[in-house]
């Protein structure tokens, strides 16, 4: 047995447990004693810039931007940030050589936050950039 076969009935087994233990009766009510669990995945792209989304505490905000390569010159994001950690807190941020960038945000608290990324230009040897940056940024009320 190879180790991906190997790996995947403990890995199935605990993603089991896990939903199995968020799970909520169908006939389960608020203020019925249990707990009503509602986790949304709010994905944001590059046309999203400027935007105010609302979320939820347990929530999940995405970030996924899209660089360009254009006449030897890549147009690359940054590792999308928070301004306010206690309402939105990165999980997980990444770019890659292309210009993309990603990031996952878990949604903590009630206030507001923003969510940054700069896209700027790097060159290919003997091509020049001008010296700009382009704001992406999006609002998330926190209700």
């Amino acid at each position: 047995m190879n180790a991906t076969k190997s790996l995947a009935l403990p890995f199935a087994a605990g993603l089991a447990m896990v939903a199995a233990a968020l799970a909520v009766p169908a006939s389960a009510a608020p203020g019925d004693g249990h707990p009503v669990v509602t986790v949304r995945d709010v994905t944001l792209t590059n046309a999203d810039s400027g935007e105010t989304v609302q979320a939820h505490p347990g929530d999940t905000v995405r970030v996924s931007l899209t660089g360009a390569r254009v006449d030897g010159r890549t147009w690359a994001w940054s590792i999308p940030v928070s301004d306010h950690a206690q309402v939105l807190n990165r999980t997980i941020g990444e770019n890659t050589a292309n210009g993309d960038a990603m990031g996952y945000f878990r949604v903590n608290a009630p206030g507001t936050a923003r969510i940054d990324s700069v896209k700027r230009c790097v060159a290919d040897p003997g091509q020049v950039c001008p010296r700009l940056g382009v704001l992406w940024r999006v609002t998330v009320v926190v209700r």
